[in-house]
């Protein structure tokens, strides 16, 4: 919920609606307006998934219809005093209501969720403080719906932080206080409150002109929690002109939620907080050279943490923890794009090896799944996005004064096999997805158009959710975006 301000004199709004496959579309309406002083963005945007598929079933695989009809509302408001110090004011409204098998009164689910989001800031030079509300409602229920459980927290939130530069050295420190109020349906004490203090510093030291350390420190107090203090170092070290090599080392604690901990049915009051320690190292390569660009990089984490809260779906999505988990792996991207006069190209493709797994057994039937990836985690994940940009294709004066760069292109996607038993006897198999964009437009001293079309799912592969469930085959969607600019 943090925004900066655009205080350039202007008016921008723009319009987008996009209709797709099965009967699902959305819809958006954005306002900007700004001048000197005075800055205000408005966003509404509503969007109805019916997921009217043609087929119950795929492959001899299940196809569960689901519905999803979500509205929402933001507002920003920005306003830069005379002595440029800077007030804001944002809000955002959602509400969204989900129905699982909303044909049959038997199997239906829904799940509705509304939130109310409110933030003050006052910046006064380096000085910055905050208030917010934060309102979370979740109604769940199944059959006919009429009596859903519910369950609303209230959170009310102050924060102030400043900033101090001192030659090569830049602290930033500040305090936040919470007092949180869940009323819970199910519980014999209906109403739940806690109250949270944080006090936190973040501290960038410029060493030299290749070296730059940050060290980030938060201590958190809660009642019926003993929170230790949970540093982060940050290295980034340039060892050549085009290569830059980065580490981490933090320590993480995270209390589990009001929802984790309350939610009717599925929370769990007895949670555990999460206890870890993680550490991350890193190189990033660029280098450009006449008309073409290329950049690199390659990470490796490891991260151990105790007590991993985990919604689990072989228990209906009940909260639990896991007794130690082990999450370590790579990521290696890569990106090299062409430009050359009215033409350009680009191939971004990444790969991601994840080693999630169990060190520990929580109970005398898990011995047989330490060490075992966790479920619905694959292994290796691959992405790669092709894409090519002319403006050699317009043809005649109109076209070649008004239109807009044609753009196509191809992302694929791919997985290894997901296990869906802790023990790792049974899986999915790995699959891979292809996708085409292909957009065009026009525009005029003050008006853009731009239209998007897009395949979905090319080869009609086969995929399954985590219930067992076949996903949806080869669909379409076309989007329209028209912009205004004064």
């Amino acid at each position: 919920m943090r925004f900066k301000a655009n205080l350039e004199k202007k008016i921008r709004v723009s319009a987008g609606q996009r209709v797709a496959s099965f009967d699902n579309w959305q819809s958006q309406l954005n306002v900007r307006l700004s001048d000197k002083r005075i800055s205000s963005k408005t966003l509404f945007y509503k969007g109805v998934l019916n997921n009217n598929y043609p087929y119950t079933e795929r492959k001899y695989y299940p196809v569960e219809r689901s519905t999803t009809d979500s509205k929402g509302f933001i507002q920003d408001l920005f306003f830069l005093t005379k002595k440029l110090n800077q007030i804001a004011l944002n809000i955002w409204l959602s509400d969204n209501n989900v129905e699982i098998s909303p044909q049959s009164i038997h199997t239906r689910e829904v799940l509705q969720t509304q939130a109310i989001r409110i933030l003050n800031t006052y910046q006064f030079k380096k000085l910055t403080v905050r208030g917010g509300y934060v309102q979370d409602i979740t109604n769940y229920g199944k059959g006919n719906f009429i009596k859903p459980s519910r369950t609303a927290i209230d959170r009310f939130l102050i924060r102030a932080e400043h900033e101090w530069t001192f030659a090569k050295l830049t602290a930033h420190i500040g305090t936040e206080a919470a007092h949180v109020i869940a009323h819970v349906d199910g519980y014999d004490k209906t109403t739940i409150a806690e109250n949270r203090l944080d006090i936190f510093a973040w501290l960038r030291y410029q060493i030299s002109l290749r070296f730059l350390t940050t060290l980030n420190i938060r201590q958190a107090l809660i009642k019926s929690f003993d929170p230790p203090l949970a540093p982060a170092l940050g290295l980034e070290y340039q060892l050549a002109k085009f290569v830059r090599l980065t580490g981490n080392l933090s320590r993480s604690y995270r209390i589990p939620t009001m929802n984790e901990r309350y939610w009717s049915e599925l929370g769990n009051p007895d949670l555990k907080p999460e206890d870890g320690f993680n550490k991350e190292l890193g190189i990033n390569w660029n280098h450009s050279k006449n008309d073409f660009s290329f950049s690199s990089s390659l990470n490796a984490y490891h991260n151990l943490i105790n007590n991993w809260v985990y919604w689990n779906p072989e228990t209906g999505y009940r909260v639990q923890n896991l007794q130690q988990v082990l999450a370590k792996g790579m990521e290696f991207s890569n990106q090299i794009q062409y430009r050359h006069g009215q033409i350009s190209s680009g191939l971004t493709a990444q790969y991601a090896f994840t080693h999630s797994s169990q060190q520990k057994a929580y109970d005398n039937f898990s011995a047989d799944v330490i060490g075992k990836q966790l479920i619905y985690i694959p292994k290796h994940n691959f992405t790669a996005n092709l894409f090519y940009q002319t403006l050699l294709l317009t043809k005649g004066e109109f076209f070649r004064k008004h239109g807009m760069p044609f753009r196509a292109t191809l992302q694929w996607q791919a997985n290894s096999r997901r296990y869906y038993t802790f023990d790792n006897s049974k899986w999915f198999d790995g699959q891979q997805l292809f996708n085409v964009i292909i957009e065009n437009g026009l525009h005029t001293k003050h008006v853009e158009g731009k239209i998007f079309f897009q395949v979905n799912n090319v080869f009609d592969e086969l995929y399954l959710n985590s219930k067992r469930n076949a996903m949806p085959g080869r669909n379409y969607a076309i989007n329209l975006v028209i912009n205004i600019n004064k």
